[in-house]
């Protein structure tokens, strides 16, 4: 039962930190629902490139793995429609809904509800957004067509430039976000660890049965690490230190994401309706932090 009011409770950081460890500790101190918050979880084929957790078999109920088995972009808003549910059904059968992953974009989507509707898209190219809006066109790879065509709509919906269209602050419920961290060394240690422990769990296997499947144009599309790698070359000693770099310069963009959001949201939350803490594993005790964060639910 829960000593407080409802909550819902996030435990995010930089990929290879431990966030999933963390998260099936909390299974220790309350009932949970863990929800996935990771891009790449979400797709039926793509496992041990994605250090997918054996989430059928933990003995907690998990939500949001392997929810999309076609190689088509799952949305923000889809996915917020989905956890939104997710979250109020746990909290109607008495559990805590905790999401874990580090797709902060995901995160944001539920914090920062977009200011129109943007469910309609239009079809069109970048070029296109790029005559409409330069600005919005510029945070925007030509090759993704999911925000284009959600940028254009945007537009010919509401005749308003999506980059004027700034998303606020607004949830009716209460939040408290973990970000989890390790020191650098021992965080780029960990990460170059696991590549290697992806590849002898048969990574390369994996990667070949999307080889010419609209899931192996997506994971290039997409950029999701190591797939396309693994494709081009092999498994050799360069490919896996290859892998590595991209997956240590991918935990540096979070962090710097994290630090941009987490610097919005103090000055957004005018309700204090967050509460953020930051855990360093590295030189933390788990068991003690959560026992802190129990006192909060």
């Amino acid at each position: 039962m829960y000593k407080g009011e409802k909550k819902v409770y996030v435990i995010c950081g930089p990929t290879g930190v431990g966030k999933t460890a963390v998260s099936l500790a909390m299974g220790n101190y309350a009932s949970v629902v863990l929800i996935n918050m990771d891009m790449g979880q979400l797709y039926v084929p793509l496992t041990i490139g994605t250090a997918k957790p054996l989430w059928q078999y933990s003995g907690l109920e998990q939500r949001m793995f392997d929810v999309a088995d076609a190689p088509q972009d799952y949305g923000v808003m889809q996915y917020r429609q989905e956890v939104e549910k997710i979250i109020c059904n746990a909290w109607h059968a008495d559990k805590i809904p905790v999401l874990v992953g580090g797709s902060l974009f995901y995160l944001k989507s539920l914090l920062y509800p977009l200011a129109y509707n943007t469910s309609g898209v239009s079809e069109g190219t970048w070029q296109e957004l790029h005559r409409i809006d330069p600005v919005r066109a510029a945070c925007i790879h030509p090759h993704d067509t999911y925000r284009i065509h959600r940028a254009l709509g945007m537009w010919k919906m509401h005749g308003t430039l999506p980059s004027a269209c700034k998303p606020t602050l607004k949830t009716p419920w209460r939040w408290e976000i973990v970000w989890v961290h390790r020191e650098r060394e021992e965080l780029y240690a960990r990460i170059e660890k696991r590549v290697v422990e992806m590849v002898h769990s048969g990574w390369q296997e994996e990667a070949e049965t999307l080889r010419g499947t609209p899931w192996e144009a997506m994971v290039r599309r997409k950029n999701i690490i190591g797939y396309a790698d693994i494709l081009d070359g092999g498994v050799s000693e360069d490919v896996i230190v290859k892998i590595a770099q991209k997956t240590r310069n991918y935990a540096k963009r979070q962090m710097t994401y994290w630090r941009g959001m987490k610097k919005a949201i103090e000055i957004d939350d005018r309700d204090k309706m967050i509460e953020m803490r930051t855990w360093n594993l590295t030189n933390g005790d788990i068991r003690l932090y959560l026992r802190q964060l129990w006192d909060t639910i």
